[in-house]
């Protein structure tokens, strides 16, 4: 997934996309999304349970980090209007929660 980053993605948040890449390998592919329309960005949860901020106005990434259970599920729910989330995201984001505390 090639996309342009905000100064805050590239420079101050570098070390953060970079663990998450050596951890996962991979970002993972979008499943579910939330606008924010307070700060006008979008909030995107992958299927590797990585969570994606863009911008909704220059579709700059803004950040990313590891989702929490708690995270993942409100996203889903929200995005989905459902009461349960897949298992297999729950699966992946519960065996990510290893790798929240060295998360830069």
């Amino acid at each position: 997934m090639t996309m342009t980053m905000t100064y805050h993605a590239q420079v101050e948040r570098e070390a953060r996309i970079d663990y998450i890449i050596d951890v996962l390998g991979d970002f993972g592919q979008p499943i579910a999304k939330r606008d924010n329309p307070a700060n006008n960005t979008v909030t995107i949860l992958t299927n590797l349970g990585v969570i994606i901020i863009k911008s909704n106005t220059t579709q700059k990434l803004v950040t990313m980090f590891l989702a929490s259970v708690a995270q993942a599920t409100a996203i889903y729910r929200d995005c989905y209007n459902c009461d349960t989330c897949p298992h297999s995201l729950m699966v992946q984001v519960k065996r990510n929660q290893k790798f929240l505390a060295g998360q830069p």
